[in-house]
C-alpha cells in the first residue's frame, strides 16, 4: 500500500506509461512503482550497505560470493583471487562491480 501511495504522489507522470484506468492489466506495475520510489534513495542506499561492509571491494565480494561461492579455497584467498582479478576478467565481473559501485544500473538503458 505504502508502495503505491508513494509511486502515486510522487512519481505520477513516471507511472503515467504503465497504468492508465481500470481497464489496463497492472502487469509491470509494482517494478515500475518499485525502481521509481528506488531510483531517489539509490546514492544513499548504496552509500550505507558500502559503509557497513567496509567499503565497495568488501561489499562487491560479499554480494558476488553470496551468489556464486567458492567453498574450496579460504575466504582471503578467495577475496584475493576475484578482487585482484587473478581468478576473473573484468569483463566477466563488470555489471555486477557497477551494481555496487554506481548503484542499480538500467542494463536495458546502455
Amino acid at each position: 500500500m505504502r508502495l503505491g501511495f508513494e509511486a502515486g504522489r510522487n512519481h505520477e507522470s513516471e507511472l503515467a506509461d504503465h497504468f492508465d484506468g481500470n481497464d489496463e492489466s497492472d502487469e509491470g506495475l509494482a517494478a515500475a512503482c518499485l525502481l521509481a520510489c528506488l531510483e531517489d534513495r539509490t546514492g544513499a542506499i548504496k552509500a550505507t550497505l558500502s559503509g557497513a561492509f567496509g567499503g565497495d571491494p568488501l561489499l562487491f565480494w560479499s554480494l558476488y560470493r553470496s551468489i556464486w561461492p567458492d567453498l574450496k579455497r579460504s575466504s582471503d584467498d578467495n577475496m584475493n583471487g576475484l578482487l585482484s582479478l587473478s581468478d576473473v576478467d573484468m569483463s566477466d565481473i563488470d555489471r555486477p562491480w557497477r551494481f555496487v559501485t554506481e548503484g542499480w544500473i538500467d542494463v536495458a538503458e546502455e
